[in-house]
């Protein structure tokens, strides 16, 4: 995290912390499976990790959902290593060819136990409607509740997308 943060910094930290090197990270990170939607590895960790508080300790389940979108640069790239065309709308279930223009990031953070990590994520097109993006949200919560999770809160801002997506969720 520090080398993308500041390049020049890292390779100062380097010269006094024993860090790997930035094309040492490259490799670690090539060999990370990251593709559009729900994050199957991520997923099948925590239920691992939480299986061992079954029964007791359940406060340590609790989580917040946390979602957002963010804008993307509109740019196509050919992924040689995945033979995949990047940068197009691509939810996991369905590609299109139109280039995306935002990205909705899912986040699980504890409420009681110390952490947080990504879900998975989405290219979208940017004129995302709040059906749509329920779907989405609503695959984040039942795959949290099937790994042993207790979903507590969703937390978003108040983007339009989102306050649409409110009025389909809050009934629930």
């Amino acid at each position: 995290m520090w080398y993308y943060s500041s390049p020049k910094g890292y390779k100062n930290l380097m010269q006094t912390l024993n860090l790997p090197t930035p094309r040492t990270i490259r490799r670690w990170q090539s060999c990370i499976q990251m593709d559009p939607g729900i994050n199957s590895h991520i997923l099948e960790s925590i239920t691992l990790y939480f299986k061992q508080f079954q029964g007791r300790e359940e406060q340590r389940k609790l989580i917040t959902l946390i979602f957002d979108e963010i804008s993307l640069k509109e740019e196509i790239h050919y992924d040689a290593s995945k033979d995949k065309i990047i940068g197009v709308v691509d939810t996991g279930k369905i590609r299109t060819n139109d280039k995306a223009k935002t990205a909705l990031v899912c986040m699980i953070k504890g409420i009681v136990y110390n952490f947080k990590c990504v879900l998975g994520y989405w290219c979208l097109g940017g004129q995302e409607t709040s059906p749509n993006m329920k779907e989405i949200v609503m695959n984040c919560v039942d795959a949290a509740n099937s790994a042993g999770l207790i979903v507590k809160a969703l937390v978003c801002n108040q983007g339009p997308a989102n306050q649409g997506l409110a009025s389909w969720v809050l009934p629930l």
